[in-house]
């Protein structure tokens, strides 16, 4: 019995130090989450329902909470059952996490445009967010209202990728260098479903799609097919040289609202950002 014992407690010391954890690490494919100024926050549409312990809002000033836990926001806690770090997801045993507060230095602007990850504590979960827009509140100068937006990953099951030069990005080339982006759809339980397939391009002179039945990218935010979804293994959609010095992002996703226009809190995507220097 002594030696069962001594097994066990030897089996355990050897679990840890080897590192073994059970975190789910989920890094594609990504979604938007906007939360409009003045929006009821006590409603589902205004709520980031990320797992059944987090659901991520803000009332019409001061920070976000997890309404799913919370009735407002609590300075150093909020949103609880979550901590944060700049950096990858993939990267989540290399990185120092905080509360939300901390981790913004008391300056929720700053973080906008920053790679960050998210832990949700009870669930072990680890996603790539980035904050894309910040309403001030009056207390910093501004107008309020409790605004926000953000990406974020997800653990869906369904597989999107779009790649540049055979890169998930960030890429950088020369003007003279060959671009080639290439995107792939596995739908996986949502085969079958109607919705607006997008791959768009953004640019700082305007958004581009791409247009499937001319084979050509045109101006304008536009549907590049209509239809249920399928798989499509790694199809080519843009392979040129000679674009404008700037930088893209190529964007390929679809919404289940199939209405021909952008549903934001329901499209799935995966993007790539292009650098392109003289």
């Amino acid at each position: 019995m002594r030696q069962l014992k001594a097994f066990f407690i030897l089996f355990i010391i050897s679990f840890y130090s080897l590192g073994v954890v059970n975190a789910e690490v989920c890094v594609s494919p990504k979604k938007f989450f906007i939360k409009a100024d003045s929006a009821d926050w006590n409603l589902p549409e205004n709520q980031d329902r990320i797992s059944d312990a987090v659901w991520i809002t803000r009332a019409n000033q001061r920070g976000i909470f997890n309404i799913a836990s919370e009735t407002s926001y609590s300075s150093t806690i909020s949103p609880a059952d979550t901590e944060w770090a700049f950096g990858s997801a993939s990267d989540f045993e290399s990185l120092t996490f905080t509360n939300w507060e901390a981790w913004h230095g008391i300056n929720p602007p700053s973080s906008v445009g920053q790679d960050a990850v998210i832990h949700l504590i009870a669930e072990d979960i680890y996603l790539d967010i980035k904050f894309l827009g910040w309403t001030v509140g009056p207390q910093g100068g501004g107008t309020g209202g409790g605004g926000f937006m953000y990406e974020r990953s997800t653990c869906s099951p369904v597989a999107i990728d779009v790649k540049a030069n055979d890169s998930d990005g960030p890429v950088t080339i020369t003007q003279s260098d060959a671009l080639s982006v290439t995107v792939a759809l596995d739908p996986d339980v949502q085969a079958g479903v109607d919705a607006d397939w997008w791959l768009v391009a953004t640019t700082p002179f305007g958004v581009f799609h791409y247009d499937l039945a001319s084979d050509s990218w045109l101006p304008g935010l536009v549907p590049s097919f209509q239809g249920p979804l399928f798989n499509q293994p790694s199809f080519e959609v843009l392979n040129m040289t000679g674009l404008p010095v700037t930088d893209y992002t190529f964007y390929f996703g679809f919404d289940t609202v199939m209405n021909g226009s952008l549903e934001m809190n329901d499209i799935l995507f995966d993007s790539a950002e292009v650098a392109i220097t003289p």
